[in-house]
């Protein structure tokens, strides 16, 4: 079930936003066939954006939290390109939250980076869910969350609530040291 490229079939389908060839490729084949860079149909659909493509993989038995050669799940590559409400629908579906790819960056740094409108949302998702501050977090200037249009007082709140925590790591960090 692979092209001429090595890649599965599966992505051809996604690639091309061709529903009907996906499923039926579903039906005769693996959902969860990788390519060589460790890359999943999955993947694929998280990249493209596609969010009908990522709720037909998942129903059909696709791993939320397979990793590619560079340590990144689904999720991770959702929230690095800003794709926020397939994020949310990863975590809902049991995407682990506190994943950290080979580089050593985490959900939190991908969503800081990403600077699109909804981060603020994304992060009380990530929190709610049993995201754990970690060390690779430090660094992150928290005032990047905040959406212009956001202004309500709960969103304020967890914002400040995390420069709190990611001071008292740095505190207790630099007393360690």
């Amino acid at each position: 079930m692979f092209d001429a490229n090595g890649e599965p079939l599966l992505f051809t389908a996604i690639v091309n936003g061709d529903m009907e060839t996906l499923s039926f490729l579903i039906c005769h084949s693996d959902v969860n066939l990788a390519s060589e860079d460790g890359r999943t149909a999955l993947m694929i659909a998280v990249e493209m954006n596609d969010m009908s493509m990522v709720k037909k993989l998942i129903k059909s038995g696709a791993r939320v939290d397979s990793k590619d050669n560079s340590g990144k799940t689904p999720l991770l590559l959702a929230l690095e390109n800003g794709n926020f409400n397939i994020a949310e629908y990863l975590i809902k579906h049991g995407s682990d939250v506190n994943e950290v790819d080979h580089l050593g960056q985490s959900a939190l740094s991908f969503v800081a980076n990403a600077d699109c409108y909804g981060s603020t949302k994304i992060v009380k998702i990530l929190l709610c869910c049993g995201y754990v501050l970690k060390d690779c977090d430090s660094w992150l200037c928290l005032d990047s969350f905040t959406d212009n249009k956001t202004k309500e007082s709960k969103y304020r709140n967890l914002i400040h609530k995390l420069k709190q925590s990611l001071k008292i790591m740095s505190n207790s960090k630099s007393k360690i040291l």
